[in-house]
């Protein structure tokens, strides 16, 4: 199979060298079959002989056919991720979920996100700890709504944050004085009245998620 075009995204074309040194050009070519497509550089295999594209007339092998082709299919299945991280800010696992509906190839997906993590578009943790920092937020507001540590960590996993993950960001979001705001906040809505010599509330409020020495100290206050 032959090259019978080739140029970088901008329209120009140039040497080899250049678009292996530039790792995630942007690059459209056309091969003798009749098929013409747009593929980035970084989803080709590190050894793959960009130099043997130079020039148009110029032959390549049945792989490395493959391996443009694969390359393409990763950019598109980008190109659908980035449309729906410019919405929304959205987890690995869900963006693959939603490009898989699409009816997009699992490899591109696994290959597309996995670029877009190393530029840090897809970020799990971003995203679990703005929805932390939002909820939390509003239940400072008087807004909490019988919001505790349990829902917390429930409405993450609910969003596809890994679970891993989602705890590590629920850690880091409930220091002790978020913690204890959000513990006020809760027995406010929940408890209003509580008798503090009920032990099943204490009890309870460790079901919901809040953590032995919070609960401890709430005691010593009242």
């Amino acid at each position: 199979m032959q090259v019978v075009s080739i140029k970088t995204a901008a329209g120009a074309t140039g040497g080899g060298l250049k678009w292996r040194n530039a790792g995630s050009s942007l690059m459209r070519i056309g091969l003798s079959d009749g098929s013409l497509f747009s593929f980035k550089t970084v989803y080709l295999p590190p050894d793959f002989p960009l130099d043997s594209l130079a020039s148009p007339g110029a032959e390549i092998s049945a792989e490395e056919a493959a391996s443009l082709r694969f390359a393409a299919g990763c950019y598109r299945a980008e190109r659908a991720a980035l449309a729906l991280v410019a919405r929304a800010e959205q987890t690995r696992l869900g963006l693959k979920g939603k490009l898989e509906r699409k009816g997009i190839d699992s490899a591109y997906i696994g290959a597309a996100l996995e670029h877009l993590e190393d530029l840090g578009i897809v970020n799990d943790e971003r995203f679990a700890g703005l929805g932390l920092e939002s909820r939390l937020r509003r239940a400072g507001a008087g807004r909490g709504g019988g919001l505790c540590p349990r829902k917390l960590l429930s409405s993450l996993l609910g969003r596809s944050v890994p679970a891993g993950t989602a705890r590590k960001a629920l850690g880091a979001a409930l220091d002790s004085g978020a913690e204890r705001a959000l513990l006020d906040s809760y027995i406010a809505g929940v408890f209003p009245d509580f008798d503090k010599d009920d032990i099943s509330v204490r009890r309870k409020l460790r079901a919901a998620g809040f953590s032995g020495a919070v609960i401890r100290a709430y005691w010593e206050d009242i």
